[in-house]
Parts: C-alpha cells; structure tokens; sequence
C-alpha cells in the first residue's frame, strides 16, 4: 500500500473544465502503461494499481461511485488458467498424450468420452453470423456427429473489426453445441504440427459440455481413416476476480449516457493475446491499448463535470477482462447501476492514441441509430477524416452494449506494428491527436445529450461465413484505415515471407501474381490460392511507382 500511495503521488491531479491541452493525457497514460504496473493483466496486481488510479482521478473530479455496495469497484470473477491433471487421446492403436500433436482445450468438457463408431463432419472455420443468419453449418446435419473445424485462417485479421470476434474458439465451440455436435476437434490449417494459433486467443472462458480438442494434420488423419475416438481430459479451472471502474455525473435528469474504455492489458504475456514472439515474462505496457482510451474516459469525465447546464446523466466506466473476451462489459450489461431502457446511448474509446491525419479516424456503430451519420459529418472538425462502419458487433466492449439494443459508437485510431506487444509505449503515441479525438467526441455527445433518448437500430454484421481456407500468409499488418485501390502495409513482421521479398511498411499490394488486389477482402481471397513453397510476383505500389518483387510463401 506504501508503494501504491508513493506511486500516485508522483502524478498529482489538474483540475480544468475542458479537454484543452495534452498534459492530463500524458500524467494518464504515463502511469497506466509504466512497467510500474506490469501491463494491468485482468485480475493481476497491476490492474488493482491501475483501477486505484482511475478511482483517485474519479474522486477528484466529484463523481458519484456506482460498483458494488456504493464502491467504485464492481467485482467480476473469471476463469485464469487451467490446472491440466492428464488428457489423453485414443484413435485405432495409436494413443496421443497432450504435446504438438494433440492439445485439450481450455473449454473442453472433462471426463472420459467414447466414440467407438464416430461420424464426422467438416465445416471450415465454423462460423456463424447470427445477424444475417449465413453460416459454414448451411447444408450440413452435424446433429450427433463430431465437427471438424479449422482452427483459425493463417492470414491475420482486423482486430478491430466487425466479424472477427466470430472466429472465437469459445462461441465456435458453443455453436456446435447448439447444432446437436458430439464433441469438436479444431485441426492444423497449415499442415504442420503446432498449435502456434491457439495462443493468439484467450482461451480463459467456462466450460462448454462438450469435449473440444486441437489435433495436427497426422493426428486428424488417423482419427478420419479409423474412424473412432477416445478421449479422457481432465482439468481444473483456476479463479480470479476483475473489477471494472464505475463513476456518475448524476445530474437527475433520468436519460443516461454511457462513456467507456477498457483499462486492461496484457500483462506480462502469460494472459495470452501477445503477438510477439517469446514473450513470457515481458511487460506488455499497452499504451494505445488502451491507456489512451482509459485516459479519454477520465477526460471526458472531467469535462462533464465542469461543462454547462446538464442534458444528461453521465456513466463513466472503465472495463476490465476486454482482453479476455469482453468479460468486463458482459457483466455490467447484466448488473448494471442504471436501468437499461434509460440509457440513450454508449460511447467506446478502445485504441484511440495513435491519431495519424492521413489515415483519420475508424467509427464504428454509425448503423446503430438514424441519429449518428448527420451529427458525425456535423461535428467532424476540419481536416480531420473519418472511416465509417455500420455495425454495432466488434471485438470491444461496446458490442456488450449494442446486444443490450443500446446505441453504440466505437472510435479507433487504427492497427499498428506495436499492437499486442511490449512495443506499445507512450513515446509512440500522438497525444495531440487523441486531445482532438476527445474534443470530437464531446461534440457529438454534447449535441446528442439535447435530444431524446435516441432510437435504435440494429445493424447487419459483416458476414465472415465465406472467408477462405489459408494455407499461406505474407507476414504483414494491413492498414484497415486505407481506402484502396489495394491494401496498404502498416507492418512487416520480420523473417516472414513480405520481409524476405523486399516489402516495406508503406508499401501498396496491387496484385498477388495474376489476382487484383482491390481492398483486404480482396487480399483475403487471394492469399487462399496459394500455397506454401510457391513462389509468385507480388506488384506493389512505392512512392507512387509500381513495381513486382517475386515473394515465396
């Protein structure tokens, strides 16, 4: 606690009524993503740190706290990790024990299960999009069958965008639960046996009660050519509790707006998430993601209670476990302070610190209300662009809100290089821009809390039924902000496959060999016609020059 009080005191508060210089921003962030606090893995004592600060900035500007008891906080219990006694996996004569070629999920039901005559059934990636009821299961019967389900595309995808949460490997095997499955065994997509893309999600969730496994290539092999399996896991879920932030501007009013931003991390890489390669023990500072929203959170609060004659009531929250599955949102969705059906509408800040003018900035949710489009182009200050998205679903916390049928708005400065890892420091941030971001934002929301509560609508997710089989993948971080022709490389990771041609960050992907590259769904289906040891001519654009390089997957 003597440490915790030395360390806050080293950040004393600045009172100001508006959202007029960057120094605030800076104090916020500096704490929140200083190895201090050891990347504010959920349920970690750095959270706890991180949650005191956002409490002492609550306090100071005058907030009412709304958690639990009358409390700031507002406790949420999750499961961190499994104790794997033993699991084991029997197909024919040959019997696999956990390692590169069998893994039992995280998820898994426990117990023994025997499928001494097994009847399987292949679904690609498995995905179903509820919201326009298009799906892999479309003609298929899996009722009382084990569903053999890709684990994840080799190409990455926008973490940010609407569609990608469905490539969960919780609500997949929870799909085919749904759909009557046996059990569900998630096979290598690359031919190789490693399960390297099991680590890029989280796999922290509830038991499902179905057994889930992930085989390699030659283990899913014997399972079809014998046609019988039998399995034995046995797993115990090991506890944490979270706790996200919660404060008002309780003005009377009765209509109630809603300002949030998760303020956890990854920790020190072992909550899963990290895309840096080895990263144990390294502290992931997280400072666009998302100090720079958790800072926004507190801002905006200050500027709420100190601006004007009052419209509105305020509901500032920080979220905690969204980079575990927006468990933070999920629960105060089902607990929350207010009541649901006096909330007009919800604002999400998740990534908002790296404001690049020729990029501008990502909106998502515009489709959740007939209210929003008029008022962004209305409110957008000058010289600054916008990228709009219809969808209220995304892997943020604002999605929490949206199934709730509350409008939603999500602000996101873009991907980068640094994303999930150790990388993402203050010194790379742009915190004139996020001060302008902010002050965008309040526009909005001062122009939205004159109305009544707004109506909602809901909106069509982006179906990513129909996204290809990859066997390949170039090794870049597209820029989801570019408009095209083409997709723009905002990253190259290194020792892969656009590194070892020549590509730089920056660089304009025109055509793969033959294919035209017109937007990243185009890249997407381009990249599923290649495969591994091919060589083909990649045409780029650089400094406005088109030239081909020839890359090797």
């Amino acid at each position: 606690m003597k440490k915790l009080i030395l360390i806050l005191s080293l950040f004393p508060v600045f009172l100001f009524g508006q959202i007029r210089d960057t120094q605030a921003l800076k104090r916020h962030i500096e704490l929140l993503a200083s190895d201090l606090l050891q990347g504010r893995g959920t349920g970690d004592p750095g959270e706890k740190t991180a949650g005191d600060y956002v409490i002492r900035e609550f306090e100071s500007i005058g907030l009412k706290p709304m958690g639990d008891n009358k409390t700031w906080r507002q406790p949420f219990t999750f499961v961190d990790g499994i104790d794997r006694i033993s699991f084991s996996l029997k197909t024919g004569s040959k019997t696999y024990e956990s390692g590169a070629s069998f893994l039992a999920l995280p998820q898994s039901d426990t117990g023994k299960f025997e499928f001494p005559v097994a009847t399987f059934e292949k679904v690609g990636l498995g995905i179903i999009d509820s919201a326009t009821a298009t799906n892999n299961y479309k003609g298929k019967n899996v009722k009382g069958k084990i569903v053999l389900l890709q684990a994840y595309p080799s190409s990455g995808y926008n973490p940010h965008s609407a569609g990608a949460e469905l490539l969960s490997i919780t609500s997949r095997i929870r799909t085919a639960k749904e759909q009557g499955a046996l059990a569900v065994i998630f096979y290598d997509t690359v031919g190789v046996n490693s399960s390297e893309y099991l680590p890029k999600e989280n796999p922290k969730a509830k038991f499902e009660s179905l057994p889930a496994i992930w085989v390699s290539k030659d283990v899913l092999s014997e399972i079809e050519k014998n046609k019988s399996l039998s399995l034995e896991i046995h797993q115990i879920a090991l506890q944490k509790k979270g706790y996200n932030i919660l404060g008002a501007k309780d003005n009377g009013v009765g209509k109630w707006i809603v300002i949030g931003g998760h303020y956890d991390h990854l920790g020190l890489g072992e909550q899963s998430g990290s895309l840096e390669a080895n990263s144990k023990g390294m502290v992931h500072n997280g400072a666009d993601d998302n100090a720079s929203g958790t800072a926004g959170v507190i801002e905006l609060a200050r500027y709420y209670s100190k601006t004007g004659p009052a419209k509105a009531d305020y509901l500032f929250i920080c979220f905690s476990g969204e980079e575990l599955g927006l468990l933070g949102s999920k629960y105060v969705t089902e607990h929350c302070p207010v009541p649901l059906d006096k909330i007009s509408f919800m604002i999400n800040m998740d990534m908002i610190g790296r404001y690049n003018p020729e990029k501008g900035i990502v909106v998502s949710g515009v489709g959740t209300s007939p209210s929003w489009v008029k008022t962004l182009d209305i409110k957008l200050p000058k010289g600054m662009t916008i990228k709009t998205d219809s969808s209220g679903i995304g892997p943020s916390d604002h999605t929490s809100f949206y199934l709730k049928d509350i409008p939603v708005l999500h602000f996101f400065t873009g991907t980068h290089s640094d994303y999930h890892k150790p990388s993402d420091d203050i010194e790379k941030l742009n915190l004139e821009g996020e001060r302008k971001v902010l002050n965008y934002i309040a526009a909005i929301t001062d122009t939205l809390s004159q109305l009544p509560k707004l109506e909602f609508t809901k909106t069509a997710t982006k179906s990513t039924s129909d996204t290809p089989a990859f066997k390949v993948t170039l090794g870049i971080i597209p820029d989801y902000t570019f408009n095209g022709p083409g997709v723009k490389i905002d990253g190259v990771t290194t020792g892969r496959p656009a590194e070892k041609a020549g590509i730089l960050t920056g660089d304009i992907i025109l055509k793969l060999s033959d294919f035209a590259i017109g937007d990243i769904q185009d890249y997407m289906k381009g990249l599923s016609k290649f495969s591994k040891g091919q060589t083909i001519p990649v045409t780029i654009k650089r400094a406005g020059k088109e030239l081909s390089v020839d890359l090797t997957f």
